[in-house]
């Protein structure tokens, strides 16, 4: 329903429809907003690296230029084969914000899954850590030779990732041609498809759930606050990214501005006399139930064994007291809601 506006002293002239206006729920304005309050704030880090808000954010947008430069069109699925690193929290914001569709792999799958998630999810371009084949060959000559760099994936573009953040690892070349700037947003709706989640196939073929902006956005919100995670925060990636989008602690954690420790896995173990000492100032982690009970046992705190910890429940609800909103996703694009 329109609304009009007019004064006594210009009613004779037309009136002026008024309008309602709103903006669309995007998990990619927690990083616009953690970077514009806390440009100078560390929000990742990776051993000896340190990246500020602004740094992330730059970093982010340079990928989502570069993806559209290498020709990427709205709603083309970018796929991801990497660990836990600034690359994986990168691409959660760069992807979206390049107008893609994240589909965050498995990367202890076979790869005969591996590529059957590429192919049924579409996937055209793929972000992939070089450290993949010393995981062994299980994951198939094709996949490995790519990995290599000695050939491609079919229809696939591949960007490896060494994980250095040296100016010669490949994927630093990716992106230090493109533009700093946050790319002008495709988004039309928030129930539009963010992301594309896999299951691990253990009763049949892998099937893809498809999260939404709006069930995203929500859901981050909602870790937020049942983890009780603020801009003192430090989280501590335990918790593999690929699984469910990390139950959206990388937008979560962002939109608190909170530093997030994002690390490759030889040095993210769980360790009690490392990563998670008390002078390291880790005071949150996400894990398995198995993961955070060894934690809460074995973990020291000011008072004794046990660290704050947000198991499995902190990331299965959304804002609203639902799930968050997905859809199953049938390889063709089509979809149904659940």
């Amino acid at each position: 329903m329109s609304t009009v506006s007019a004064s006594p002293d210009t009613a004779d002239t037309e009136p002026v429809p008024g309008k309602v206006f709103r903006s669309e729920l995007n998990p990619v304005d927690f990083l616009h907003r953690a970077a514009y309050m806390y440009p100078d704030k560390v929000a990742v880090v990776d051993g000896e690296r340190r990246y500020s808000y602004r740094q992330l954010a730059e970093r982010s947008w340079r990928l989502a230029n570069a993806l559209r430069s290498a020709g990427l069109a709205k709603g083309d699925r970018v796929a991801t084969l990497l660990f836990n690193s600034p690359a994986m929290l990168e691409a959660h914001f760069a992807v979206p914000a390049a107008g893609g569709i994240l589909v965050a792999v498995n990367h202890r799958l076979a790869g005969a899954e591996v590529g059957y998630i590429l192919r049924h999810s579409g996937a055209r371009y793929l972000l992939v850590d070089i450290g993949l084949p010393q995981l062994g060959p299980e994951l198939g000559p094709e996949l490995g030779a790519a990995l290599d760099g000695q050939a491609g994936l079919a229809g696939i573009t591949v960007i490896r990732c060494a994980g250095t953040g040296d100016p010669a690892d490949p994927y630093e070349e990716f992106l230090v041609g493109a533009s700093p700037e946050r790319p002008a947003s495709w988004l039309e709706h928030e129930e539009e498809t963010i992301s594309i989640n896999y299951t691990s196939g253990t009763t049949g073929r892998p099937k893809g759930v498809q999260y939404t902006y709006r069930g995203a956005y929500l859901n981050a919100l909602n870790e937020v606050i049942v983890a009780g995670v603020s801009a003192e925060s430090v989280y501590l990636w335990t918790l593999p990214m690929f699984h469910c989008n990390g139950w959206c602690f990388p937008w979560a954690v962002t939109a608190a501005a909170a530093r997030q420790r994002a690390e490759l896995p030889h040095r993210a173990r769980i360790r009690p006399d490392r990563n998670l000492r008390p002078d390291h100032r880790v005071p949150r982690a996400g894990g398995s139930a198995g993961a955070s009970g060894r934690a809460a046992r074995e973990i020291p705190g000011p008072s004794g064994p046990g660290l704050p910890v947000s198991g499995s429940r902190a990331g299965r609800r959304s804002g609203d007291g639902r799930r968050p909103a997905r859809r199953g996703h049938d390889g063709r694009g089509d979809h149904a809601r659940q």
